[in-house]
């Protein structure tokens, strides 16, 4: 009789399997938002980086990217790409969603209370120096 012992790979590749337990459970869902807030983190750095250039072609820039914007956008085409071939990735969003939601209420309400920005009377240092300029 062979018995078959999961692994991670078969916990992220075997989704929709109901047979789980509480802790493979667990372990699932965090290398799933871990994935995709990686994959999120990165998308929106290279989108970042054109907005940037866009928005503040003055400032300086500690390095100068080849055939410009071609790079993030291959990157940002590609990481949309990894995001939305995964097995369920409405639903892996739609986690990640929650989560960031709920960090920014926790934050929103962590700087009311301490009289911090956006609701205090000073901006933080890069946000004054950016107006300055």
């Amino acid at each position: 009789m062979k018995t078959h012992t999961a692994n991670t790979y078969d916990l992220i590749v075997e989704s929709e399997d109901k047979n789980r337990t509480a802790l493979e459970t667990v372990i699932y869902v965090l290398f799933i938002l871990s994935a995709v807030v990686s994959i999120l983190q990165f998308l929106v750095q290279a989108v970042g980086s054109i907005v940037l250039r866009i928005t503040r072609p003055d400032l300086p820039r500690p390095f100068r990217m080849w055939l410009y914007p071609l790079p993030a956008l291959l990157a940002s085409f590609g990481f949309l790409f990894i995001l939305v071939k995964r097995p369920n990735p409405y639903k892996e969003v739609r986690y990640a969603a929650v989560i960031l939601i709920v960090g920014v209420i926790v934050y929103l309400v962590r700087a009311w209370r301490n009289g911090e920005w956006p609701f205090g009377q000073s901006a933080p240092a890069v946000l004054e120096g950016a107006s300055s300029n």
